[in-house]
Order: C-alpha cells, then sequence, then structure tokens
C-alpha cells in the first residue's frame, strides 16, 4: 500500500509582534492546512491501537516517548517513524508524561496512581511517588528541580525532582483536576479543571501563594500554557480558548471560540499555539492577532495528545494513531529549530510480547534487536 504525503503551505508571517487585542473569533473561520505528515505505528498487530493519552519530545534527541491505555511506554524515532522501544512498568491507563528540561528524567504517572521515574539508557524504572488519586497532569519547572501534579482529587503536589519528596501540597476548590503548568521563570504554577477556575500561585521565599482563582471556563480546562510569566492560555471542553494577562487590565478573554471540545495544547512559539480538539482536527491560533489560522485534519478520533520541537509537531489521538507534521509556508517556530520537510514513512513495527516486572525497579526491554517490517500503512 502507497503512503500518501500531502505537501502545501501556509501564507503569512506569524511571529514578531506583541499580543493585541482583537474580537472573539467566529468557529468557521479556518482553512485546511496541508502540512507534509506520517503515521507512525506503535501498537502490536492483530490488536487493537491503543488510545493515545501523552506524548513527550525529548530535548536535543529525534526521539519521542508515546503513551497510552495499554500501560506501555513506546520510544519511536521521529524522523523515520521508527519504533525503538516498548517499556512496561505501569498496571494501569498513563494518562501523563514529562521530560526534564534536560532530556535524562523521564516522568509518567496514570490511573494506577503512581508516578515512575524511567532511566531510558539503562531501560529501568522505579516509583518516584504515590498518589491517592489517579494522575491527570505532571509538570517539571523549568530548571528541572521541582514537579508538579495533579489528579482527581483536590491537591495540587509539588515534589522534588532529585529525591521525590514532597515539597508542598497546595489545596484547590476543585476534585477533579487535569492540566498544570509552570510559568518560564518557575515562579508561577497554574491549575485547572472541572470547575472551570484557573488557580494561580506564586513562590514568594519559597512558599507557594494563591494570587488568584478566576472562573474563565464553562467545562473543564484541559490544557494550561505560559506564553509569558504573566500571560496563561487555557483550553476547555467548552471550546473556548482563553487568554489571561496579568499584565493588562483589558487584555484577559476568550481570543478564540472551536467547533468541538479541546483536550490538548502545545506552544509552537511564543505567538502561535496548536489545540487538539474532539472535532479530530488540530486548530491553530496566533495569539498576537487573536486568530484562528487554519486547521490539520488526519485523526479519526478526538486529538488528546500534543508536543512540538525542532519543526515538528507529534499528536496522539483516541483513534490510537501518531501522527508527525512538519511545519509549513512562513510559519515561525522557536529560535534554533530546523525546518527539514518529513520525508516519507519506511515502514511500521511489531511490538513483541512484554515481560512481567517483579520488583520496584525493573528492566524492560525489546527482546529483538531489528523489529520485522510491516507493511506501510496509508495516511487517509
Amino acid at each position: 500500500m502507497r503512503t500518501k504525503i500531502i505537501q502545501g503551505g501556509l501564507t503569512g508571517m506569524l511571529a514578531g509582534f506583541m499580543l493585541g487585542a482583537g474580537p472573539m473569533i467566529s468557529a468557521e473561520a479556518q482553512e485546511r492546512l496541508n502540512w507534509p505528515h506520517r503515521v507512525v505505528d506503535s501498537h502490536r498487530v492483530g490488536e487493537v491501537s491503543p488510545v493515545v493519552t501523552g506524548i513527550a519530545v525529548r530535548a536535543g534527541t529525534n526521539q519521542a516517548v508515546v503513551v497510552g491505555d495499554d500501560h506501555i511506554l513506546h520510544l519511536i524515532e521521529i524522523d523515520s517513524g521508527r519504533l525503538i522501544q516498548t517499556l512496561p512498568g505501569h498496571e494501569d491507563w498513563i494518562r501523563t508524561i514529562a521530560f526534564a528540561p534536560n532530556g535524562t528524567t523521564l516522568l509518567t504517572a496514570g490511573s494506577d496512581r503512581r508516578i515512575l521515574k524511567w532511566d531510558l539508557e539503562a531501560k529501568r524504572w522505579g516509583i518516584f511517588a504515590s498518589e491517592n488519586a489517579s494522575i491527570e497532569s505532571i509538570a517539571f519547572s523549568p530548571d528541572g528541580n521541582l514537579v508538579a501534579s495533579v489528579g482527581f482529587d483536590s491537591t495540587l503536589r509539588i515534589y522534588d525532582a532529585t529525591t521525590g519528596q514532597k515539597t508542598a501540597s497546595l489545596a484547590c476548590p476543585c476534585g477533579d483536576l487535569r492540566a498544570v503548568a509552570f510559568s518560564p521563570d518557575g515562579q508561577r504554577l497554574a491549575a485547572g479543571g472541572r470547575s472551570g477556575q484557573l488557580l494561580v500561585w506564586e513562590n514568594r521565599n519559597n512558599q507557594w501563594n494563591s494570587i488568584s482563582q478566576n472562573s474563565i471556563h464553562q467545562q473543564r480546562i484541559q490544557g494550561i500554557h505560559f506564553t509569558q510569566s504573566d500571560r496563561i492560555v487555557t483550553i476547555s471542553e467548552d471550546r473556548t480558548v482563553y487568554l489571561t494577562d496579568f499584565g493588562s487590565a483589558t487584555g484577559s478573554g476568550i481570543i478564540a471560540t472551536m467547533p468541538g471540545k479541546l483536550f490538548s495544547l502545545a506552544g509552537l512559539s511564543p505567538t502561535l499555539l496548536a489545540c487538539g480538539a474532539s472535532d479530530n482536527r488540530i486548530h491553530l491560533i496566533d495569539l498576537q492577532e487573536k486568530k484562528k489560522i487554519g486547521y490539520l485534519e488526519g485523526h479519526r478520533g478526538t486529538v488528546s495528545s500534543l508536543a512540538f520541537a525542532d519543526g515538528k509537531l507529534v499528536s496522539g489521538s483516541y483513534d490510537g494513531e501518531t501522527r508527525v507534521w512538519q511545519a509549513q509556508g512562513g510559519i515561525k517556530v522557536a529560535a534554533g529549530q530546523s525546518n527539514r520537510l518529513l520525508s516519507a514513512p519506511t515502514a511500521s513495527f511489531d511490538l513483541p510480547a512484554l515481560g512481567v516486572p517483579s520488583n520496584n525497579e525493573r528492566t524492560a526491554s525489546r527482546p529483538e534487536t531489528s523489529p520485522p517490517l510491516l507493511p506501510i500503512r496509508a495516511v487517509r
């Protein structure tokens, strides 16, 4: 079967301006963007593809880790789409994943109420922390020293990233938290969930103090992204993208309304965001113009996960597929990122039978050094 690569472009330059005022954008003012992309297969042949609920790109490498409801980590090579490694360890749905900024430490967490710490070189893991409820989102501080965690209870927990020792527990007026994020300077921390409230804390003399609890969404907040330390973008199941601007008395408000519920969020540059939605599309938003640029189409299920690095956007969906998209047509991304085009995929690979772990720090690896080639899957 032949793989089809769709090529095209987007006109316009989207970076280098200050965030300006603008009206709420209608759900229809978009066009389809034809970015080159490929499907990466990361499931066992003969089985239903796992739902993808977490993707993280490893800094300084061409690797990403994909997780979902099969309880397994899938380490992939982004450019080739090759499956490098499968790593068992979790006992239930993996819902969140985060690399430390230096790319050496990987944490995963989910419905088994544990945060696992992985050594990908040694193919080993250990229990970093255990909590009392399902864990929905984890985040490293920009310096890599702290880890924040939220889930199906009303507490935001902060850990020492090296030792796993809990350093703070912050009470939240919401019993179902779905998102957490640090500011670029590490001095602010934001969380949100079912209540639609954006909860923000600030670090003062090593104490986290609440500075804001604003009800900005009508349904669950599913993603949080700091564009600056005083500007926070949130997405929600109410289909809106909201900007909270602490530096402006009039700058806060809805900047876009989408045709589907929003479940994933990634920053492509200081002024460009990608949002994954229940209409199976990835929507791009220009923050400086408060304008929707267009959408990427290909998934056949809710786009539940997004990650971006080196000019490539990696997406995961409830359809079980992981896709890699190359930014095109005048899109400016963060400094130092390349503009190489994606080449066509060459093959997809089987996953071997997985061993059963036996203790708190275990080894997990592929028994095969060269996975068998399988037929190429068409991009539909």
